[in-house]
């Protein structure tokens, strides 16, 4: 439609969730995009090399004995007209759990930078200057996500598939498993602290491409009982209208307030001033009463004495301990233990609280917003 294009505040948002190359090769010709057409041509080449870079890594492994199978972003974009402007800074993959030592030694040998799970963590990162972030998984979610924003219903029991790519072969989930992550994966994003355009371009277009193959009757059941039909069909709505989809079951009273949502919060949320949302959510949904809600929670947060002496830098903070690095992390440690020791001796607070979880009662405005749309998405 012929109008004003406004190539800066394109950029702007685009770039906020981290779509802008794809949008960059969408836009007409006859505009203005120069100024962006050296960072596209150089954002392009790092993709390419950091896609390839991570497939011969992945091919190395499986070489040595590793099985490896991609989940969401690489598996996906080859359904982009420009799959190499499917552009992420991470790539997911899924091991089993006994393989993960081997695997990390491997890494470091082919440099990578490891940094390993925690007892209650679901994946172990590398990171290499070419490959960027690959996130090894040996769960596939956290199990506060697992028990209970899925409530332990999600199953993925279809034979894997080998598929080519850039002239590689890889393994991934089967057509209804791969769309039930993707969707699972969108909805957990979008509870924990908001999600962007990107992940709902990837899970539309993945249920778009494949609405032939897809076990709707199992698909719609799972999320049916989870209580996310409601969500699922204003995203249908946002892909009929913007994306020229033909999803049947759309539901569009709500799509504006997703929208705003997205747009808002940026690629995962990073944007928005909902960092306690996830446990006031949880808080919410789970079937537990609040006693043993704050006993799981903290065991998931803390997995031994030394955390509840030395929590985790997220615990920290919610406890009122900022910190910006490592050095002021020891001195937050430092200052915490000189307060529980005077909450012993005073009995003015209480020692016992200052190491355990506790429910987070004042919640910022903006997550008071975002319950009410999780009400009205009829999620709680």
């Amino acid at each position: 439609k012929p109008h004003e294009w406004d190539m800066d505040k394109i950029f702007e948002i685009a770039d906020k969730q981290s779509i802008w190359q794809t949008i960059y090769l969408a836009l007409p010709d006859g505009i203005t995009k120069e100024k962006y057409k050296i960072p596209f041509l150089m954002s392009y080449q790092k993709n390419m090399k950091r896609i390839y870079y991570t497939l011969d890594t992945i091919k190395k492994m499986e070489e040595q004995g590793i099985p490896c199978w991609f989940m969401k972003g690489i598996v996906v974009s080859r359904l982009y007209k420009e799959p190499l402007c499917r552009v992420s800074g991470d790539t997911d993959i899924l091991i089993e759990e006994k393989y993960e030592k081997k695997a990390m030694e491997i890494l470091r040998e082919l440099t990578y930078e490891v940094e390993e799970r925690g007892k209650n963590g679901h994946h172990f990162l590398a990171r290499h200057p070419v490959a960027g972030l690959l996130e090894f998984h040996v769960k596939m979610y956290s199990d506060p996500t697992k028990d209970i924003l899925f409530e332990n219903k999600l199953k993925y029991e279809e034979d894997f598939e080998e598929i080519e790519i850039y002239g590689y072969k890889i393994k991934t989930f089967g057509i209804t498993d791969n769309a039930i992550y993707l969707t699972a994966h969108y909805i957990k994003h979008f509870i924990s602290r908001g999600v962007g355009v990107r992940q709902l371009m990837d899970m539309l277009l993945y249920l778009e491409a494949y609405k032939e193959r897809i076990d709707w009757k199992r698909y719609n059941k799972l999320f049916s009982e989870l209580n996310y039909t409601k969500l699922i069909n204003s995203l249908y709505a946002i892909g009929n209208k913007y994306f020229g989809f033909s999803f049947k079951k759309e539901y569009p009273e709500l799509m504006n307030l997703i929208l705003e949502d997205s747009e808002k919060g940026g690629t995962f949320g990073y944007n928005n001033d909902t960092e306690e949302f996830y446990e006031v959510f949880t808080a919410v949904r789970t079937k537990m009463n609040e006693r043993d809600y704050s006993k799981y929670m903290y065991k998931k947060r803390n997995s031994s004495l030394i955390r509840k002496f030395f929590p985790l830098k997220v615990v920290m903070k919610k406890n009122g301990y900022h910190s910006e690095n490592r050095f002021e992390l020891c001195l937050r440690y430092i200052e915490r233990l000189f307060d529980i020791g005077i909450a012993v001796v005073t009995r003015k607070r209480d020692a016992r609280a200052m190491v355990t979880y506790e429910i987070k009662q004042d919640i910022s405005k903006n997550s008071e917003k975002r319950l009410e749309l999780m009400k009205k998405l009829e999620i709680i």
